[in-house]
């Protein structure tokens, strides 16, 4: 689906806004349909399609060009970081047979691009539990998590197979992280705790995104840390350019040295990061 066409009258604000946040997580470009009272304020996006007069209200994240861009340096940059790191996957999947019994690969169904759920690939870093959906966030000096695990967390190691996604097309290198469907924060869906969320979905999911080298990872254990992360997440989809990834990709590789909060989470203004 290319365009979403809002036909209501713009004093229908609240029913607008509505409809906004039913389709925010398609691809979409979302238009108002104008005409005859129906006058879109000063200094907003209007524009004419089929010689009809609409107020743009949501873009779509990024144009064809940059698309097939952005779809081609994942592709290459998936390829050579696979084959780089090749080695220290080998020896940590290795640490992870000796240690305990269990797969070495977790895989866990996460939400994609346009709503869709894909197989996320990880290293096991957590002691095997047939019981355990993945459903549970990992939390601080969290007693599931096994020696190698220990290691193989703080330096994101065991986030590497999801090179492999990136390369099935269902991950990007740079985006909002994925998560498990209908997650919760404190108990409440995580829509009705950080208005937009679902506009995360407009682009594929990122093996690392804004927020996360921001100091933002980690289980969305509360309301605060939940909005918060999301609002990196759409100020990427808002900004979002080749530059910005490859800048992105480099706080990663500091992340990935000097753990995962070589970079802190800031109050002010993001782009001025």
């Amino acid at each position: 689906m290319d365009l979403v066409v809002i036909a209501l009258p713009l004093n229908r604000a609240i029913d607008i806004l509505r409809t906004v946040q039913e389709v925010q997580w398609l691809t979409a470009k979302v238009v108002v349909q104008l005409d005859g009272a129906n006058e879109a304020p000063q200094g907003t996006n209007r524009s004419v399609m089929a010689g009809q007069p609409v107020l743009e209200l949501v873009r779509q994240p990024m144009a064809p060009g940059a698309a097939i861009t952005k779809t081609l340096m994942d592709f290459i940059l998936a390829a050579i970081a696979l084959l780089l790191f090749s080695p220290v996957l080998v020896v940590a999947m290795l640490a992870i047979m000796l240690e305990s019994p269990g797969p070495v690969l977790f895989r866990q169904p996460r939400i994609g691009r346009s709503g869709k759920p894909f197989q996320i690939l990880k290293l096991r870093t957590l002691h095997h539990d047939p019981t355990d959906t993945g459903t549970q966030g990992v939390v601080s000096r969290d007693s599931r998590v096994t020696r190698v695990g220990q290691i193989l967390r703080p330096t994101c190691i065991d986030e590497l197979p999801q090179l492999i996604n990136v390369l099935k097309g269902d991950m990007s290198m740079v985006g909002p992280r994925p998560h498990v469907a209908h997650m919760l924060v404190a108990g409440r869906p995580i829509e009705e705790v950080a208005p937009g969320y679902g506009a995360r979905y407009r682009v594929r999911p990122g093996i690392t995104g804004w927020a996360q080298v921001n100091g933002l990872s980690g289980t969305m254990s509360d309301d605060a840390f939940a909005r918060k992360v999301t609002a990196h997440d759409l100020a990427y989809l808002g900004e979002w350019s080749i530059w910005l990834d490859l800048r992105i990709l480099a706080r990663t590789a500091v992340v990935s040295l000097f753990g995962r909060k070589a970079f802190e989470a800031q109050s002010h203004e993001w782009r001025g990061l």
